[in-house]
């Protein structure tokens, strides 16, 4: 399966799911030996993840998520 295939897999799930693939995905980065979250971030990804499996938060616009991801990955370059 390619990265685009799977990509348009997450699309459909609901908002819950796709932050239950985010923190997948965070877990496995976090995996790497000389890849290192700070604790504030540790703290922001964990307090967001919350937020949406409760329902308080519903997620982000396309546009937002993408400033959101450009600007993490920025931090951990």
């Amino acid at each position: 399966m390619t990265a685009q295939a799977i990509k348009e897999e997450i699309v459909q799930l609901t908002r819950q799911q796709q932050a239950e693939i985010v923190h997948f995905i965070m877990d496995i980065l976090v995996e790497e030996e000389d890849f290192e979250l700070t604790d504030e971030l540790k703290t922001e990804i964990d307090a967001s993840y919350d937020a949406i499996e409760n329902g308080v938060d519903k997620g982000f616009s396309h546009e937002a998520y993408r400033t959101e991801i450009d600007q993490l990955l920025a931090q951990i370059k």
